[in-house]
């Protein structure tokens, strides 16, 4: 019996069975480049200023996309991010494309919608046909584009919008 019990056991964690499941990040944050990326400098240079400025959890490079996972909630500085990749001294880099998927509270503030991160105050202006169809306070999960990076309330051109549970 003990030793049927010990295969059935070994059998559900190599099914994945007894694996703890991770809690979802508090934001993903992911930057499209143009430069070199060639050398290990360069790719220390672009880990380097995301670290300085946003403090990410983990840091991964794939090629020309740079993804910052934010595990614990944090002021999310995209376009002091920005600013500095394509301000370093000694790496060129352009920043073509960055997007955010993070959660926060639907509010509407001088007729435009925005997206409200609780634990930082952040707002990012939304848009996207399907923002009419939550009201106000809904807690939701948005994935999309960041454009207007610059600005104080940066504009998230939603590609995934999810309504999230309250808890």
């Amino acid at each position: 019996i003990f030793f049927t019990l010990l295969i059935a056991g070994l059998a559900a964690q190599a099914r994945g069975e007894n694996k703890k499941t991770d809690p979802a990040p508090f934001a993903l944050l992911s930057l499209k480049l143009e430069g070199c990326a060639s050398c290990e400098g360069c790719r220390t240079a672009m880990r380097q200023v995301v670290q300085g400025e946003a403090k990410a959890s983990r840091i991964k490079l794939n090629g020309m996309t740079l993804t910052a996972t934010f595990d614990e909630a944090a002021k999310l500085p995209i376009g002091q991010i920005a600013k500095s990749l394509e301000a370093s001294a000694s790496h060129r880099f352009t920043v073509n494309k960055i997007q955010l998927s993070v959660s926060g509270t639907k509010v509407t503030e001088n007729d435009h919608p925005y997206l409200k991160i609780a634990q930082t105050g952040q707002l990012f202006e939304l848009s996207g046909e399907d923002i009419e169809n939550y009201e106000d306070g809904s807690q939701l999960t948005v994935s999309g584009t960041v454009q207007n990076w610059q600005a104080a309330s940066p504009l998230l051109e939603m590609v995934k919008i999810k309504r999230d549970a309250v808890h």
